[in-house]
């Protein structure tokens, strides 16, 4: 570094160095007050220097002292004020004639005043190594021409070609280079010049290409975009020239061939002309060959074209599509097929088109030359099966599905990795071909091959709506004949697909199987009862579907299910005299066979005896055969109780449950109906209350009896005593919905924020049941919020569809609010509840117990009492 020049200088006059920092080290105006002080530091060195220092020194101080306080005199004796005014005033008339020539400037020359620098040197730094970042670009000599905005013509490149095409325009057979032409085409194709606006942008990408040809004569990018650009302005003579020229400087290149057959389409003997020369000049260009082609007209001459290609080109496929495509006859096809199998045997498609042309001898021998040299081709052994499938005599399915198998075995052996996915999908290409033998086939078998029942669903539940996802459930479900989504899967689909027979013929198919000796129904008989009822309920078939549960019959004639599904489908369809025979034939069939859970036809007799109003035979029914037949059957004894009172003898009633509880103390319903006859019908409470502490005695802690303890309080208004019952069997039973849902109906919710409180608390124990999300909604229709009810009483039905009040307040909100009620009618159709307090008081009526669905919910619409 170059030592500054002021360092070898001698200081000023009066100058001190090191005076304390901030002090001054000049004395211009003299020291008013005396010397001034010198630092203690220095004192010494004046001092030497005052003693040793030359006189002439002292006497040059003294005159500068002398002439810099002359100065401070004469200057403190002016009038500041009036300089300062002088100085104001003279301003402005130093710059009026600049000021004058400020209109003559124009808008430009205004704007480009440049701002004053920041030479520092961070902003050095910068504009230094902007400058090397500085895009640079390389242009030929022809550019440099006066009149040419090399700045804006950058801009033009950038905007067109996307990318710096130019850096590469010396790179030779540079791939990145062809990429770059060929994205500048592409943006070319969407170019489009207009009459008017767009003469300066052509002019200037013109010259943009005209120096990519200068440059690169050899490359025919350059070429095929000049031609497209004089296309897009309308001028199809230049553009013809220039691809004329392009073919004549890259005559090796197909492209420049094919841009100039395009650009002459027009003329066809032209474009002929042009396909041989460009043939000639590129007898190995698969595009030129077929384009020779679609030029001729006559088939002869187009299979004179292709029979010239296969000579350069025997390995084309393509080409030896197009020979049979124009081949005279089948028998020529298949000699060319056979030839071009010969030439390409790894070809599928040339060996499916020979396939299809051979009988089914020639056909075989030509699979199994293909299996060795396509051993991991799929479709080789697909093609094989459609070969069984359309040429084979008597093939039956289990041949197809048998070579099938040993395909996909085989291909696993050899290495080839295909998923369950992959073959369905498969299956689902040869439905739409036609091959529904060998698509079924193929499903089974890819099914078979994989083992994992969870993962074979889960792809066939992903698979598209098709005969070949029915199919995959039809196949799950002969090996799980119980799993119950799958057949709701299927009944779905099959309603989608409007494909309801294939739903019955897999039922058909799993349960009446001979083969098997009706294994699956002897396992599952509660199938055929599926079967009998999606006929009656979606065929309306009901002599077929009382002909179903006959079948079964015959094969299980002991099946207490299937005789207890046909007694109730008899009952439903009014066919009660058929049902009385049945019920006679059951009882006598099973009265002496060891069928568990017999008493369940007995009682459902005696119902079918109420609903008959033959009271007096249930009664003897009830006496002479079920109760001794059942002794340990506590509902024969409350059948014969509700038969008493419902004939109004409260005495014989009383006398029945009382006989039931001495024989069966862990009957809770017949303590219940006891302890109900002693309050409500002989107004006796404090009796009832007895009955129910004698039945928790023998019943500890059970729920139902201090339910209804509870309810007893609750109807005689001691609504304290209710409350006190249902909190301690709260602290039991913290999990039960009935406690809860009571809790809800008999506490004092006048506050909002209570009510709030019992609801969440209600919902955190029993995990959101279906009850409490009805008592919920019950409270706000009491409200009459109906809206918000509703949405609990939905909520409350997509819970649990078998809830039945869930439905019927939905059904009563909607009626509030004059809505449709339609859907929710069918709703319940579909779903079937069995249970809840509301439901089940009609449906286990014996009058209305053999309701449907949609008429318990109706009847239950029409009376609005709230059990």
């Amino acid at each position: 570094m170059e030592l500054p020049s002021f360092l070898s200088q001698q200081p000023p006059p009066g100058y001190i160095p090191g005076i304390g920092r901030g002090a001054t080290g000049f004395s211009t105006r003299g020291d008013k007050k005396g010397p001034a002080k010198v630092p203690k530091r220095l004192q010494n060195q004046d001092t030497v220097k005052a003693v040793d220092g030359d006189s002439k020194e002292q006497d040059e101080d003294s005159e500068a002292d002398k002439v810099f306080s002359d100065l401070d005199s004469k200057l403190s004796s002016r009038n500041r004020s009036k300089k300062r005014e002088g100085d104001q005033q003279s301003i402005p008339h130093q710059f009026a004639d600049l000021k004058r020539s400020l209109a003559t400037v124009s808008e430009d020359q205004w704007l480009n005043i440049p701002d004053a620098g920041d030479y520092t040197r961070k902003r050095r730094r910068e504009r230094l190594d902007e400058q090397l970042n500085r895009k640079t670009y390389a242009a030929p000599d022809t550019l440099l021409m006066p009149h040419v905005n090399l700045s804006k013509l950058t801009e033009e490149r950038e905007k067109m070609l996307s990318r710096q095409l130019d850096s590469n325009i010396f790179e030779k057979e540079d791939s990145n280079s062809v990429n770059e032409a060929q994205k500048y085409l592409n943006d070319l194709e969407t170019f489009e010049a207009g009459p008017r606006g767009d003469e300066e942008d052509v002019k200037k990408m013109r010259t943009i290409l005209q120096s990519y040809r200068n440059a690169d004569p050899k490359k025919p990018e350059g070429w095929v975009a000049a031609a497209r650009l004089e296309e897009k302005a309308r001028k199809l003579k230049t553009a013809r020239n220039i691809i004329e020229q392009g073919c004549l400087e890259c005559p090796r290149n197909e492209d420049v061939w094919l841009e100039n057959i395009r650009l002459n389409s027009a003329d066809t003997q032209r474009c002929k002309t042009l396909a041989a020369q460009g043939i000639k000049f590129n007898p190995q260009s698969l595009q030129l060959w077929i384009k020779a082609v679609d030029l001729e007209r006559e088939v002869l001459n187009k299979h004179r074209v292709v029979r010239s290609s296969l000579q350069e080109l025997p390995l084309s496929e393509e080409l030896w599509k197009l020979a049979v495509k124009y081949s005279a006859d089948k028998f020529e096809a298949q000699r060319i097929l056979q030839k071009a199998v010969e030439l390409i045997p790894t070809s599928i498609e040339l060996c499916s088109a020979l396939v299809h042309l051979q009988n089914y001898q020639e056909a075989k021998h030509t699979l199994n030359a293909a299996r060795k040299a396509m051993p991991r081709e799929l479709k080789v052994w697909i093609l094989a099966a459609e070969v069984e499938e359309s040429k084979g005599e008597a093939v039956t399915d289990e041949r197809i599905l048998k070579l099938l198998s040993k395909g996909i075995k085989q291909l696993k052996e050899n290495g080839l990795e295909i998923t369950l996915l992959q073959l369905l999908k498969e299956a689902q290409s040869l439905v739409k071909e036609g091959g529904l033998r060998t698509a079924h086939a193929l499903t089974q078998a890819a099914l078979s091959e994989f083992q994992d029942e969870y993962e074979a669903s889960r792809v066939v539940s992903e698979l598209s709506d098709s005969i070949v996802k029915v199919v995959g459930f039809k196949i799950l479900l002969k090996s799980n004949p119980t799993k119950y989504s799958f057949w709701q899967s299927l009944k779905k689909l099959c309603e989608k697909l409007n494909k309801m027979d294939e739903l019955y013929n897999t039922f058909e198919t799993l349960l009446f199987d001979e083969s098997e000796n009706f294994r699956i129904l002897k396992q599952n008989p509660l199938l055929s009862l599926m079967y009998s009822k999606e006929i009656w309920k979606n065929g309306h078939d009901i002599p077929k579907s009382l002909e179903i549960l006959d079948r079964a019959q015959n094969i299980l004639p002991n099946s207490l299910e299937v005789w207890l599904a046909k007694l109730k489908f008899l009952c439903l369809t009014d066919q009660v005299e058929l049902a009385q025979k049945s019920f006679a034939m059951a009882m006598e069939r099973l009265r002496d066979s060891q069928v568990p859970h017999l008493e369940k036809l007995y009682y459902k007799y005696i119902s079918f005896l109420r609903f008959r109003r033959q009271n007096t035979a249930a009664i003897k029914m009830l006496n002479e055969t079920c109760i001794p037949k059942f002794p340990n059957c506590p509902k024969f004894y409350l059948q014969l109780g509700q038969i008493h009172y419902d004939l109004g003898q409260t005495e014989e009633s009383q006398m029945a449950f009382e006989r039931g509880t001495k024989m069966l103390p862990q009957g809770i319903p017949l303590w219940i109906s006891l302890a109900r006859i002693e309050e409500i019908d002989l107004k006796r409470p404090a009796k009832a209350r007895s009955i129910f502490d004698l039945a928790l005695l023998k019943n500890p802690a059970n729920e139902t009896l201090s339910l209804a303890r509870a309810q007893m309080e609750a109807r005689l208004g001691n609504y304290d005593q209710a409350r006190f019952i249902i909190q301690q069997s709260l602290q039991k039973h913290s999990k039960s919905a009935t406690l809860w849902a009571e809790n809800i109906r008999i506490l004092p919710l006048k506050r909002a924020n209570v009510k709030k409180t019992v609801f969440q608390d209600a919902l955190k124990n029993t995990n959101n049941s279906c009850e409490i999300l009805v008592e919920i909604g019950i409270s706000f229709y009491k409200e009459l919020q109906h809206e918000t009810a509703i949405k609990w009483f939905e909520r409350a039905t997509r819970s649990n569809p078998s809830y039945g009040d869930s439905w019927v307040w939905v059904a009563r909100c909607y009626k509030k609010l004059n809505r449709n009620i339609q859907e929710i009618v069918n709703q319940v159709e579909i779903h079937e509840p069995t249970h809840g307090n509301l439901w089940i008081s009609v449906s286990k009526k014996p009058d209305t117990q053999y309701y449907s669905c949609s008429k318990i919910l109706l009847t239950l619409l029409e009376s609005e009492n709230v059990v």
